[in-house]
């Protein structure tokens, strides 16, 4: 076991800790900077660089999963599969101790909050991108998609944030900590569906529509061919 984390960490980079270093400076420093965003609506909407900042967090615990071993961390045992999510929780969880400590400090605990609720649902969106789409390279496609809705599409005709808008709303907002349980809940069911769950879950299916089940034949037997009629 030793052996194989041994293998595993010096395939998996190592510059997650400068990134988080440069997250955490411009979280404390510049996360207070306002960039004016138009909306769909009319209006401005404004934009402070923390939420950015988090969102970088996010796809920054992900991507660093990626190693050159790729194709045989997919298809590895047990033993590989737990090194690999030791490796993001371990990685999560500094993710979330920086952004929620340094938040709450420099600012409130209630917007220490809303930018936790904020980077579930976008590792959860990192997870699930890293499953559908083919790797850890390309977990940041889904988080980076959701910058166009929530600030061009996040107000209805009212100028009212939508129920859904987790960066605007309120962090006691329930709608939005049910989005995060949901991005919580896909992250972990794209990290369970390995691939040869997803084989075995399918034979599963094909046999209880009725699918015969192939049996494979025996080494050294011959099949006899049908008797000519």
């Amino acid at each position: 076991m030793s052996d194989l984390r041994s293998r595993l960490r010096l395939c998996h980079p190592t510059g997650v800790a400068v990134g988080a270093a440069g997250m955490l400076a411009a979280l404390v420093w510049l996360g207070g900077v306002a960039m004016p965003v138009p909306v769909a609506t009319g209006g401005d909407s404004t934009v402070q660089l923390r939420m950015i900042v988090v969102l970088a967090g996010a796809i920054l615990v992900a991507v660093p999963m990626r190693s050159p071993m790729v194709d045989w961390e997919v298809g590895a045992g047990p033993l590989a599969r737990r090194v690999e999510l030791t490796l993001l929780a371990v990685l999560a969880s500094v993710g979330v101790v920086l952004v929620g400590v340094c938040e709450a400090l420099v600012r409130s605990p209630e917007s220490a909050a809303s930018l936790l609720r904020a980077q579930a649902i976008w590792l959860g969106l990192a997870v699930v991108s890293a499953r559908l789409l083919g790797g850890w390279s390309r977990a940041w496609v889904l988080p980076l998609t959701t910058l166009f809705p929530l600030t061009y599409l996040g107000w209805d005709a009212a100028g009212e944030v939508r129920w859904w808008n987790w960066l605007w709303q309120q962090h006691t907002a329930t709608g939005c900590w049910a989005l995060a349980a949901v991005g919580v809940a896909g992250a972990v069911l794209a990290l369970w569906a390995t691939p040869w769950r997803t084989r075995r879950l399918r034979g599963r299916l094909r046999r209880g529509r009725g699918a015969p089940r192939a049996v494979p034949a025996r080494p050294g037997s011959r099949t006899k061919a049908p008797a000519a009629r």
